[in-house]
């Protein structure tokens, strides 16, 4: 696994002379698979530092890409408003157009929108009216179904409309996120609906656990957000009725060690979980498994990497008690809220 520390160099203005081609050009396909390159690009520019014609031309078909999203974005955000769908778009899209400079630099593949779980089929109908087409087998999916619309060839639009955000049949099962809440907390940005600034770095650390910092994107979210004014005691607040706040230590530590964010170190005391448990999680994201893009194949992540996430041994609990759901909905012998609701 090539070593990246060069990439949070930049970030952190470290080792400028060795911000060369000839250094930074075998580190493109790590870069983005990281989600990576149009931040360092960026850096790269202001520093006034050699930039290849590689790192110029990806960075380039990024910023198109995101002008493609954010404006469809904006067309489905006043859809669902004369439709009346309260829906309000996520992770990705949110933190590029709230903590980002400009929304070409926080890349994202696709287009979270979360709506409570009655608004589906009314929330599926404005999706069709705008031409984008339901992808069939996203319905065994148990918090999200998606679809799919490409108008600029080479740039699919893909959308995934969540009625949940964990789900409750899987090792999130003691999370609880409240869509509702976080549609009553909403703003308007670029004429879209995002949430709360407070919701969507709560958002981010309920998405840490399952991404296990893949990409390290994920931490300069956390990064950026420190940075922010936020309301850090309804974040904490939040956090812990949520069953979150394992994974917002996670995110914001990372931030802080690597990327040296000002976190408030008393507000990371307050949420900090149990040393052993603190321990396994930063042990597991140590050294090349930091910048392995395979950590989602080993089990130490796929399961214990999620089950270590949670907030406490009874979370843990909960957790395996609800695996059972889960399995028989991939034997067919349950179904999702979308099949039972779009079939």
């Amino acid at each position: 696994m090539p070593d990246g520390s060069l990439l949070f160099d930049v970030f952190n203005g470290r080792r400028a002379e060795e911000w060369i081609a000839q250094r930074l050009d075998p580190l493109l396909d790590l870069a983005g698979d990281h989600g990576l390159i149009a931040l360092v690009h960026d850096a790269l520019q202001k520093q006034g530092a050699e930039i290849s014609d590689e790192w110029n031309e990806t960075a380039a078909e990024l910023a198109l890409n995101a002008s493609v999203h954010v404006k469809a974005a904006t067309e489905l955000s006043a859809a669902f408003e004369v439709a009346k769908v309260d829906a309000v778009f996520a992770k990705g899209l949110a933190l590029a157009l709230t903590v980002y400079e400009k929304p070409a630099l926080r890349p994202f593949v696709d287009i979270d929108v979360l709506i409570e779980p009655l608004s589906l089929k009314r929330a599926d109908a404005v999706l069709r009216e705008q031409g984008i087409a339901l992808v069939a087998k996203s319905l065994k999916n148990p918090i999200e179904c998606s679809y799919m619309r490409e108008k600029l060839p080479g740039f699919p639009i893909h959308i995934d409309l969540h009625w949940s955000y964990t789900g409750d049949d899987g090792l999130q099962a003691p999370a609880r996120v409240p869509i509702g809440e976080i549609l009553s907390r909403t703003k308007i940005v670029n004429g879209i609906r995002v949430p709360s600034d407070e919701d969507t770095l709560l958002l981010a650390a309920g998405n840490m656990p399952r991404k296990a910092a893949q990409p390290l994107m994920l931490v300069v979210d956390f990064a950026r957000m420190a940075r922010m004014n936020l309301k850090w005691d309804a974040v904490r607040e939040r956090a812990t009725r949520w069953h979150v706040r394992t994974g917002l230590w996670l995110g914001l530590e990372l931030a802080r060690s690597l990327l040296n964010a000002p976190v408030n170190a008393e507000f990371l005391k307050s949420i900090e979980p149990a040393r052993a448990r603190r321990e396994w999680l930063l042990n597991s994201l140590s050294g090349e498994q930091l910048w392995s893009t395979e950590k989602h194949k080993q089990r130490r992540y796929s399961f214990w990497f999620k089950l270590k996430c949670l907030d406490s041994t009874g979370d843990e609990v909960r957790a395996i008690c609800a695996l059972p759901k889960g399995i028989f909905r991939k034997l067919g012998l349950t179904r999702t809220w979308s099949q039972r609701q779009l079939r």
